[in-house]
């Protein structure tokens, strides 16, 4: 696998930013009320600020270290990692049906993984470099279908 300096600089055929899905925000309602009545006792206002901060901060991250899929002519890029599209193989979309087996019993330890929780399909690429100990990439995407048909062609 490439690292993010030796990437290609080419127009992406195909790009997703793997959000968390709306059940992971609705937890982050409890920090206002926390911060706020944990810290009245000692100052409305900080309390108030503290909530408020925490939330954005909260939010903000969640979608920041959201995985982003890249595919380009060149290359596949999933997170931080680039593998060029030489050493991909066959891609299958696997269903949320069928996840949790895939990342469960059937994962071999070896595989590249980046997992969205929220999100329930994945994609499967195999890695046919010889020189490469990865024997797969799994991964979350919501179009899983679409993307494998592109890395299929």
């Amino acid at each position: 696998m490439k690292t993010p300096a030796n990437e290609s600089h080419s127009q992406p055929l195909y790009s997703e930013r793997v959000l968390p899905g709306p059940g992971a925000f609705i937890p982050l309602a409890l920090i206002p009320p926390t911060g706020y009545l944990t810290l009245t006792p000692i100052n409305e206002t900080l309390g108030v600020f503290i909530g408020v901060f925490g939330t954005a901060l909260a939010v903000g991250l969640l979608i920041w270290l959201a995985p982003k899929i890249e595919l380009s002519k060149d290359s596949l890029r999933v997170g931080k990692a680039i593998v060029p599209r030489s050493a991909l193989g066959k891609a299958t979309a696997i269903s949320a049906a069928d996840a949790f087996d895939e990342r469960g019993p059937k994962l071999n330890a070896l595989a590249f993984i980046k997992f969205q929780p929220t999100v329930k399909t994945l994609l499967k690429v195999e890695v046919t470099d010889p020189s490469d100990p990865t024997p797969y990439l799994l991964f979350s995407t919501r179009r899983a279908d679409a993307l494998a048909k592109l890395l299929n062609s």
